[in-house]
């Protein structure tokens, strides 16, 4: 598993787009072993997606940091190399990254 430092660079897709790009039939991640590289772009990107969803319903039901470290454990992603070094700096950097976009001044607010 990665550590990811810019969470919402990565799920803008910009490196999981150019490793699809590349086409290449099988990648050695940094961590963990080389495998075909298909299923392991669609899983990283599977675990950005459920990780910004699950931080995202945390703080959209009033939650805290502390609650989304110890809420979103993504079960699915256990067997990652790395995880528990990684995983939950993860949930602090995307719930960080989601806070920071909910209190921008551009952000559109609800019409209640």
């Amino acid at each position: 598993m990665r550590e990811l430092r810019e969470l919402r660079e990565l799920r803008e897709l910009r490196e999981l787009r150019e490793l699809r790009e590349l086409r290449a039939t099988m990648l050695m991640p940094s961590h963990g072993a080389p495998g075909a590289s298909r299923p392991l772009i669609e899983r990283t990107d599977g675990y950005l997606a459920q990780l910004e969803s699950q931080v995202r319903a945390v703080l959209e039901r009033g939650g805290r940091l502390q609650d989304a470290e110890r809420e979103v454990t993504m079960d699915t992603w256990h067997d990652w190399a790395l995880y528990e070094q990684v995983h939950a700096r993860n949930v602090h950097r995307q719930f960080l990254a989601v806070e920071r976009a909910w209190m921008s001044p551009s952000r559109p607010t609800s019409s209640h």
